[in-house]
């Protein structure tokens, strides 16, 4: 543990950017110190914290939930170590209640993590298929030959017909030249 929690750090500072590697290797690092005696257990919960705080202000950076959901676990975990290592303390109903809290917003930020990434990979539809077909209204007369303006798809575009119409008759996209709408007048239902 040791020995991986070094080399985590060195991967960190050899790579470029924030890997997140770096905390991971840190904590490693302050756990096997722990549990060779080294260190005390306060060194154990506030090295958890600071490693879910880190991991936390890097999600600001990377945005994809892992560092988020990571850090909100450690840093309840913390929260957990640091409540139990007091001789004083006993366990009660708000301990557990913070301890399952964190684990709650660690999964629940995991989650709209993993929702994100889903709506990341889907591909946008490009403004042509999302314009042909739909309603609209023309703000300003159209002519054969001459353009005008029409609202469609809460966006004023430029647009063409072969027929006229008037302000404010529904229109229908029919198709798209650039920047152009090609419209006809809507069927009325």
């Amino acid at each position: 543990m040791l020995l991986l929690g070094v080399v985590f750090i060195g991967y960190e500072l050899l790579a470029g950017g924030f890997q997140g590697v770096g905390v991971v290797g840190g904590l490693l690092l302050v756990l096997a110190l722990y549990l060779l005696g080294q260190l005390g257990s306060e060194w154990l919960w506030a090295a958890l914290a600071i490693g879910g705080a880190t991991l936390i202000a890097a999600e600001i950076f990377a945005g994809h939930g892992a560092f988020a959901a990571t850090g909100l676990a450690l840093f309840g975990l913390s929260l957990y170590f640091a409540s139990v290592s007091q001789p004083y303390y006993q366990l009660q109903g708000a301990s557990y209640a913070l301890s399952s809290l964190a684990a709650l917003g660690a999964l629940a930020v995991a989650y709209l993590g993993y929702k994100v990434r889903q709506a990341m990979r889907r591909k946008p539809l490009d403004y042509k298929a999302q314009l042909v077909g739909a309603l609209g209204v023309a703000k300003t007369g159209i002519r054969p030959g001459q353009p005008g303006v029409v609202y469609v798809a809460e966006e004023e575009w430029t647009a063409v017909s072969d027929e006229e119409i008037k302000p404010g008759e529904r229109v229908v996209v029919e198709g798209i030249e650039g920047l152009t709408l090609m419209v006809k007048k809507a069927k009325s239902a």
